[in-house]
């Protein structure tokens, strides 16, 4: 038997959870009310050196409210007496996604590489023994990856699936997601928290200290005594403006983030249109939504090469964070005028 789970081409590359998530529920009927009033603010932390950014959230997969997120940890994992890849084929035969931290190292294509990394499991094939999964493959340097669609062969997920070492995994505590997406289930937005979330981003409203949530990650959750350790909103291209000339900055993934937060708005933007929410001309704003998605790309490949060439570094930084708050500018003003459009 052979089975592959519908995944959507993605339109966010910031982070494995929410790349995989949009790949999977931008093919339901409900993605376009959902979208209209979520991912709508963005969180930095203050130190550079952890991969704590992201979309605001309150737990791994945003509380999509069509997707049913169960859990089976390692542990009990361990003591079935059932390969992984039996599980794997119950699993996708009854349209379950399976999510979690996976050992690339016994995966041939990955060259042995002794890292683990969140995964998405999709299907597979009992006849050629292959499975099929997505992961983000490690760019030159280590510190960046490429998301791409791969197989494997049963016998190497079976031993993927091994003990192996993660930050902050615990084999006995920690899970791998199960994700089944809901029948009947209708999902409306609420204009009334669009314009709400706008403001807290415009204000870089520190959304963890209003208690509206915390950030919650699959193997790290930030509390309310860290509330200050986070920039929300507008104020994380200050910061990212301000980090970038650090010598020791590396990590494209917040660069990422603000380029996907205006590819969403563009794609909510059409929606709102369609919608008959904002009326009249919306010239500008697509003029600005496209100026943002374009500098904010060209900034990308710009970080990446300088990870390679290291001459002039010190000046490419400066330019950089000259184009990041020229970003900040083209997207605060694009937001304000959706507020005057929508009022």
């Amino acid at each position: 038997m052979k089975k592959l789970l519908p995944l959507a081409e993605p339109i966010s590359f910031h982070s494995p959870s929410i790349t995989y998530l949009l790949s999977i529920i931008e093919l339901n009927e409900n993605f376009r009310n959902w979208l209209v009033d979520n991912l709508l603010n963005i969180y930095v932390p203050k130190d550079y050196t952890l991969r704590l950014d992201g979309f605001f959230r309150t737990n791994e997969f945003y509380n999509c409210p069509f997707l049913t997120c169960s859990a089976l940890s390692y542990g009990i994992l361990d003591n079935m007496n059932l390969k992984f890849s039996k599980i794997i084929e119950f699993l996708i035969q009854n349209n379950c996604y399976i999510y979690g931290l996976i050992n690339r190292e016994p995966i041939r294509l990955f060259n042995r590489s002794k890292t683990a990394h969140n995964m998405l499991i999709y299907g597979y094939n009992s006849f050629k023994k292959r499975i099929s999964f997505c992961d983000f493959v490690p760019l030159q340097g280590g510190e960046n990856g490429e998301y791409k669609k791969l197989q494997c062969s049963f016998r190497e997920m079976n031993k993927a699936i091994k003990n192996f070492n993660g930050d902050n995994y615990v084999r006995e505590e920690d899970v791998l997601y199960l994700l089944h997406m809901k029948q009947n289930v209708r999902y409306k937005y609420n204009i009334s928290d669009l314009k709400r979330s706008i403001k807290y981003f415009l204000n870089s409203t520190n959304l963890i200290e209003c208690n509206i949530g915390s950030i919650y990650l699959q193997y790290y959750s930030v509390f309310s005594n860290e509330k200050e350790d986070y920039c929300f909103g507008a104020a994380c291209y200050d910061l990212l403006a301000d980090q970038i000339q650090k010598k020791d900055f590396l990590m494209v993934r917040p660069l990422v983030l603000i380029k996907d937060y205006a590819v969403l708005w563009q794609r909510r933007l059409n929606i709102l249109k369609e919608e008959n929410i904002i009326r009249g001309n919306s010239e500008l704003l697509d003029e600005l939504i496209n100026e943002v998605i374009d500098l904010s790309k060209r900034v990308i490949i710009f970080f990446l090469k300088m990870g390679y060439v290291h001459s002039s570094q010190i000046k490419n930084r400066k330019i950089m964070k000259a184009d990041i708050l020229k970003l900040k500018k083209k997207q605060v003003d694009f937001l304000k005028n959706v507020l005057k459009l929508i009022d």
